[in-house]
């Protein structure tokens, strides 16, 4: 089997693109492709944005968990310290937070 026979047979039933600026028209209508702005302090703005709304939901989300966690006894509560050391709730949830926020953004 030829080479130029192989590659045919993996590109049949797929578009036929001419030129490589075909190739970024295409990615970029992608729902999930980010498109480059000419401003690049609104797409800082906007990233700052969904970053404090994402950590503000997250903390929320922590919140409630660590208050229905009360009733618990220390060892089974999700946020509480290993090394035992009492710190209020807020501060372990914002330490929770601020632990999970980097794996939001890995995607």
């Amino acid at each position: 089997m030829s080479a130029a026979r192989s590659v045919g047979t993996l590109t049949r039933g797929l578009p036929q693109v001419a030129d490589s600026s075909e190739v970024k028209v295409m990615f970029n209508e992608l729902p999930f492709a980010r498109t480059a702005h000419a401003d690049p302090v609104a797409d800082h703005i906007a990233d700052l944005r969904q970053y404090r709304w994402l950590s503000a939901v997250i903390f929320t989300y922590f919140l409630v968990v660590a208050v229905l966690a009360l009733p618990l006894p220390r060892r089974w509560r999700p946020f509480a310290s290993p090394s035992g050391e009492r710190r209020s709730i807020v501060s372990q949830v914002r330490a929770a937070t601020h632990n999970v926020m980097p794996y939001v953004f890995l995607g």
